[in-house]
């Protein structure tokens, strides 16, 4: 049920998925979705994007990702309050200060040193696919790229520590594009169902089927043969189609449970002899 799920929404503050028309969508999502809802805010994270591609010191990089996470909480505020939302901003430099950060640390350290269930490959495969994408636009020389992949390598730990160490306290982790291997491995870990918000979006927008309007009364006193009922009949044959073809798509569970609650409201409005429920586990 919506009430019963937690997300987080990671943002990778500096980058356009955290700002403007993007953000105020992800989040609108995100609250017709789940029961609450918590921003992370991974400002100072970008420390080491920063360290790669400003060319600067690890001093300026820090001063440079908490100047957009501020800018960062102060848009997310206002749409938060646009959407009547009572939502929980976290930045990272509290996340990484808990106690318990450190503990989690060492256990990501342990898995990557002894690739415990293919985890070293996934955090080199995820770093391999940043570098890429960053020399692409020319971003990092050839000769920069052995540093690029060091530095780099330390964000994904790190990443992945924090999202261990909330494993318990949320339901869903939801970002906008796609995750990296390994911060879907740790997910795994967490037992989080991971949510990418750009994807769902597309899916949301597909025009729905066709579904046949027709009007029925079923009457107590009709036989279970009279015209009446055989239109009943027709009519739940056809809306079972529709359930199972809804039922089949690629939707997260959380985004289908939204949909059968709305669903749920909508007959429960249209009902005229007695209350009935769809749907309502």
């Amino acid at each position: 049920m919506k009430h019963e799920a937690k997300a987080l929404l990671g943002f990778s503050i500096g980058q356009e998925t955290a700002k403007g028309e993007v953000l105020y969508k992800d989040i609108e999502l995100a609250a017709k979705l789940y029961g609450s809802i918590t921003l992370v805010a991974g400002d100072t994270l970008q420390r080491f994007t920063k360290l790669i591609t400003d060319k600067c010191t690890l001093e300026e990089a820090y001063k440079k990702a908490l100047l957009e996470g501020d800018a960062f909480l102060e848009e997310a505020g206002k749409i938060c309050s646009a959407l009547d939302l009572q939502c929980h901003i976290i930045r990272w430099d509290e996340l990484i200060a808990r106690p318990e950060f450190a503990d989690k640390k060492q256990q990501i350290e342990v898995l990557y040193t002894n690739n415990i269930n293919g985890y070293k490959k996934a955090v080199r495969d995820t770093v391999g696919k940043f570098i890429r994408r960053y020399q692409d636009k020319g971003l990092i020389p050839a000769k920069d790229a052995k540093a690029a992949f060091d530095i780099c390598l330390e964000y994904v730990k790190e990443e992945c520590a924090v999202f261990l160490m909330l494993e318990g306290q949320y339901t869903h982790l939801q970002y906008h594009y796609p995750l990296g291997a390994a911060i879907e491995h740790i997910c795994s870990l967490a037992n989080f169902e991971t949510v990418e918000a750009a994807k769902l979006h597309k899916q949301l927008a597909k025009p729905a089927a066709p579904m046949m309007h027709t009007t029925f009364f079923k009457l107590a006193s009709s036989p279970p043969s009279s015209p009446e009922n055989m239109i009943v009949d027709t009519f739940l044959t056809m809306f079972k189609g529709q359930l199972d073809t809804f039922f089949n798509t690629p939707l997260p569970a959380v985004a289908k449970q939204s949909a059968l609650t709305q669903l749920d409201q909508y007959l429960h409005s249209k009902s005229l002899e007695k209350e009935f429920s769809f749907c309502s586990t």
